[in-house]
């Protein structure tokens, strides 16, 4: 006995109509979408600056939006998404030390420019900001 459901996968087809397709783009065409005003805070969101690609969530940011999706593959944090110190580091746990640090000045730089969170925002365990001593 065959089962019914089939296993290839199928191209989806639009149903929508040509026609309604044509107003859609009309009207988006028409729209007139209002200016950010300046130094809107968290008001109304939050700054677009992106997170600096020192962090690790800029590097992530920097990945994901910038990766060839011909061969795009997730990936979790790693050092090697960070952008490379000036100065050549051969020791591994130095290296990652000093990148940690940069990482750490440039996102709250950014944080001081983008304003302070508003408390509903803020996440109710903050991450881990001090490096254990050696």
């Amino acid at each position: 006995m065959s089962d019914p459901v089939s296993s290839r996968p199928e191209r989806f087809a639009s149903q929508a109509d040509p026609a309604v397709l044509e107003d859609l783009r009309a009207r988006l065409r028409a729209t007139r979408w209002p200016d950010t005003p300046a130094d809107a805070g968290w008001s109304l969101g939050t700054d677009l600056a992106p997170p600096p690609r020192a962090s690790a969530f800029g590097s992530l940011t920097h990945y994901v939006t910038h990766a060839d999706p011909r061969n795009f593959q997730p990936a979790n944090i790693t050092f090697d998404l960070l952008p490379a110190l000036e100065k050549k580091i051969r020791d591994r746990k130095e290296r990652h030390r000093l990148q940690c640090e940069l990482a750490l000045q440039h996102f709250d730089e950014w944080l001081e420019r983008t304003g302070p969170v508003p408390a509903a925002r803020q996440p109710s365990a903050g991450p881990l900001r001090a490096w254990p001593a050696r």
